[in-house]
C-alpha cells in the first residue's frame, strides 16, 4: 500500500493527507462520532427531548437529549431550612447517564466561611428508598474564605419517568453542609426539593 501511495499523483497524495488531518482534527474536537456504543441503552422517556418538571417555583426545564445521556440545565438555588446558612448552594445541572446507569448532579457552593467541609445529601423516591451520594460530593473538600466550588454528586440510579424524587441536603443521619476544620458551624440543613423526570 505504501508503494502505491508513493507512486500516486501529488494531488491524490494531498487529498489523502488532508483527509487524514481532517479526521484527526474531528476526533480531537469530539465532532467525529461514527463509533459510538448504542447497545443496551434505555431511556426513561419515549420522547426525543425529555422534559423535567421541577417544583416549587420553576415551571418546566427542557433538556437536550442523546441516546447515551441527557443534561438538564436547572440553576435552582436550594434554600436554607434554618434561620440562616453560611453557604449558598445552587444546583447547576442534572445529567442522566443511561450508559452507566447513574445521574450526575452538579452543585455550586459559594459564600464560604473558609474550611474543609462535607456535604451530606441523598435522593429519596416515593417508597422511601434513599440513594446515597457518590463522586466529589461524597468526599471532603476545601472552600476558601468567600470562595466557591463546583461539586458533582453521583447517584447510582436512572430516574423513572413521572416519579418525583426528593433531594435532601441534611436531615436525619446526614449533617447537610458541615465545616470539619476551621470555623465550626455544625450541620446546615437545606430545604427538601422535589424533581420529577
Amino acid at each position: 500500500m505504501w508503494q502505491a501511495f508513493k507512486k500516486a499523483d501529488p494531488a491524490v497524495k494531498a487529498a489523502i493527507i488532508g483527509g487524514i488531518f481532517l479526521l484527526i482534527g474531528a476526533i480531537i474536537t469530539g465532532t467525529f462520532q461514527l463509533i459510538k456504543p448504542q447497545t443496551g441503552l434505555t431511556s426513561p422517556t419515549s420522547s426525543p427531548t425529555p422534559v423535567v418538571t421541577s417544583t416549587p417555583g420553576s415551571a418546566q426545564t427542557t433538556a437536550a437529549a442523546s441516546p447515551t445521556s441527557t443534561v438538564v440545565i436547572e440553576k435552582r438555588t436550594i434554600p436554607c431550612a434554618q434561620s440562616s446558612c453560611q453557604v449558598m448552594i445552587v444546583l447547576d445541572s442534572v445529567g442522566i447517564d443511561y450508559s452507566n446507569g447513574n445521574m450526575l448532579w452538579t452543585f455550586a457552593l459559594g459564600s464560604s466561611p473558609g474550611c474543609t467541609a462535607t456535604l451530606g445529601l441523598y435522593l429519596e423516591d416515593p417508597s422511601g428508598t434513599q440513594y446515597r451520594v457518590g463522586g466529589q460530593a461524597a468526599e471532603q473538600f476545601t472552600l476558601a474564605p468567600g470562595g466557591s466550588i463546583h461539586l458533582v454528586a453521583i447517584f447510582a440510579l436512572l430516574p423513572t419517568h413521572g416519579v418525583a424524587y426528593q433531594l435532601h441536603i441534611g436531615g436525619g443521619a446526614f449533617p447537610g453542609f458541615e465545616c470539619i476544620t476551621g470555623p465550626s458551624y455544625g450541620g446546615e440543613i437545606y430545604q427538601t426539593e422535589s424533581f420529577t423526570f
